[in-house]
Order: C-alpha cells, then structure tokens, then sequence
C-alpha cells in the first residue's frame, strides 16, 4: 500500500512540474573595457527578469575569453578609443 501511494504522489508532482511555463533563456554578454556597459547589460537584465517570463544571466566576454586575446582586443579597444575619440565626438554633435 505504501509503495502504490509514494507512486502516486510522485506521478502527481511530476505532473505539476509539467504544467509550469518554462522560461526562455537569456545570455547577455558584456565588456568591462568600456565604461556603463555592465551597468547597462545588468539592468537590461533586471527588466527582463522583473517580468518573469525570462530567466536572464550577464556574463562579462573578457572572463570567458581570457589569455592573451583578451589582452591583444583590450589594447586594440583602447587605442581606437585614443586615437579615433573625435569620431565619437562628431557622432553626437551631430547627432547620427
């Protein structure tokens, strides 16, 4: 008796899981070369995740890429962003 019933309790939680919506998975990845990109992938986000229809998480690209590539694309971000700021510059002034 006891077996037949741990069965049907466990048919039944099964089945409840079943009926649960899934979440749709959501991987937002990130740099920590430039300045408020985090910020602004951490709270995309809470926003998604605030809905409760996604199941989010942000990663940082430079931690999963690691090694000496990560260096090499690190010192190539920041020498455009040296060299080539007044593209930048004129983007916004003239508002493109």
């Amino acid at each position: 008796m006891f077996n037949y019933l741990h069965i049907i309790y466990s048919f039944a939680k099964i089945k409840a899981i079943k009926r649960t919506p899934l979440k749709t998975k959501i991987l937002i990845l990130h740099t920590s070369v430039g300045h408020g990109i985090k910020a602004t992938a951490v709270n995309i986000g809470e926003k998604l995740e605030a809905t409760g229809n996604y199941d989010v998480r942000v990663e940082d690209v430079q931690k999963i890429i690691g090694g000496s590539t990560n260096r090499v694309l690190e010192k190539i971000y920041l020498k455009i962003m040296e060299e080539f700021s007044f593209i930048w510059d004129f983007c916004i002034v003239q508002k493109w």
